[in-house]
């Protein structure tokens, strides 16, 4: 006798709903106040029993009648393999440094006079200043 979908599938056991999944419940109940899809104390009904809650199920029936969260967006690089990801990262960081040239040319004159003053200290040093007449 062939199996039937009713003797193939076993009761399922409720799965228990994570730390995060109760969170995200609180949020969507939270956003639906913000919005005026729920009152103050429907919200705060519901975030007291999703505080509670331990099964899954439990989670979907405070959220059943508010309209789904929006998608969140993958990230603009994922999925990309290595070298993509890392030519759009590159071309990103040259973009925010168009400016470079004018940037090494000032890092260069700021070496420079640093050197300079420390050439002329270290080399004169200050004790001369002392020694010269008429300086006390």
């Amino acid at each position: 006798m062939p199996p039937t979908p009713e003797t193939t599938l076993a009761p399922q056991r409720p799965l228990r709903c994570s730390d995060a999944e109760r969170q995200a419940a609180a949020d969507r109940l939270r956003t639906a106040l913000t919005e005026g899809r729920l009152t103050a104390d429907e919200t705060g009904e519901r975030l007291a029993l999703a505080a509670t809650a331990r099964h899954r199920h439990e989670l979907d029936a405070l959220v059943d009648d508010l309209p789904a969260a929006p998608p969140r967006r993958p990230a603009p690089l994922a999925g990309l393999p290595l070298p993509a990801v890392l030519l759009a990262t590159a071309a990103a960081a040259a973009g925010a440094l168009r400016h470079r040239p004018l940037l090494l040319a000032l890092a260069v004159l700021l070496a420079l006079l640093l050197a300079v003053g420390a050439a002329s200290l270290l080399l004169d040093g200050m004790h001369e200043m002392h020694d010269r007449p008429g300086f006390r």
